[in-house]
């Protein structure tokens, strides 16, 4: 599911629901080719949650901080339902 907002709210929020620690990571080049800090959660399974940017409505320097993504996560796989 898309939504309209930010890494930084975005980890905040997954933090009230899944608990853990936000940590950042310098990915993103930003206006004048400084780095932007990703704000990402690592939850107390040691999931990795954090909120890509999948479209950017704003022009630049504005789109960093607004723009359009998903939720996803990463770290250890789900449980399978059947075993082979």
């Amino acid at each position: 599911m898309y939504a309209i907002g930010n890494c930084f709210i975005c980890a905040y929020v997954l933090r009230v629901i899944y608990g853990g620690e936000v940590f950042t990571m310098g990915s993103e080049l930003g206006p004048k080719g400084r780095d932007i800090k990703h704000y990402m959660l690592r939850d107390k399974n040691g999931r990795i949650r954090h909120f890509k940017r999948k479209i950017d409505f704003l022009p630049p320097p504005l789109c960093y901080y607004c723009f359009i993504g998903k939720i996803e996560s990463s770290g250890k796989k789900r449980k399978r339902k059947w075993k082979k």
